[in-house]
């Protein structure tokens, strides 16, 4: 969604709490807005950087029910969460910060080599059979060749490797600026959760898979 022909100034005072109107479109409430940026979280065993940064991506995200455009700030800002798990789960695991070369890129790819992150992981991967069948039922219904049975992935991290570069690409698309707005920052939220979640499994889960 794009507003670039519209300008958003400073509130005035006596207005701060009042919700923004570009919200009555999707006829959300306040309540509905806070119950969907609660329902997605980082457990509270990860490194307290991580979990500060993932708190104000989501605090940034609540106020975008008062002012609309805080929506792109939030994304970025969950961005920010992906790199620096990233970046704290090298420095547990070498004992010394990542290299400033290491791009959002080489550090995906590392993960995915030391296989930190995989496909059962993400919480869209237990949705993606029930999805297809919806798909398919769809086709059937309206006359469409039936596209057939869900097929898994041949890895277990092809779903992973798609998640990320999706992930990339919006970051760097968001860092070179943009004057979209998106309405829903679920998804993104969800998989940056998830990947900080699968960096930093639960004490216990740790120790019993080593």
């Amino acid at each position: 969604m794009s507003f670039e022909s519209s300008l958003d100034p400073l509130k005035p005072l006596s207005e701060v709490l009042a919700p923004d109107v570009r919200w009555q479109t999707q006829r959300r409430s306040l309540d509905r807005h806070y119950a969907q940026v609660s329902s997605v979280s980082v457990a509270d065993h990860v490194p307290p950087v991580v979990l500060q940064a993932f708190e104000t991506a989501r605090n940034v995200w609540l106020y975008a029910y008062f002012a609309y455009r805080l929506n792109t700030a939030a994304l970025l800002q969950v961005h920010v969460v992906c790199e620096l798990a990233l970046r704290t789960k090298v420095l547990q695991v070498d004992g010394k910060p990542a290299s400033e070369r290491e791009n959002l890129k080489k550090l995906f790819g590392r993960a995915l080599r030391e296989r930190w992150l995989v496909d059962c992981g993400f919480a869209i991967h237990a949705l993606q059979a029930q999805n297809w069948e919806k798909h398919r039922r769809l086709c059937i219904d309206i006359g469409e060749p039936d596209p057939g049975p869900f097929q898994p992935a041949a890895t277990d991290q092809h779903l992973t490797s798609v998640i990320l570069e999706s992930v990339r690409f919006l970051r760097n698309q968001m860092a070179h600026g943009s004057q979209n707005v998106w309405p829903d920052l679920t998804p993104t939220f969800q998989a940056v959760a998830d990947v900080v979640n699968q960096l930093f499994p639960a004490p216990c889960a740790a120790t019993s898979s080593s």
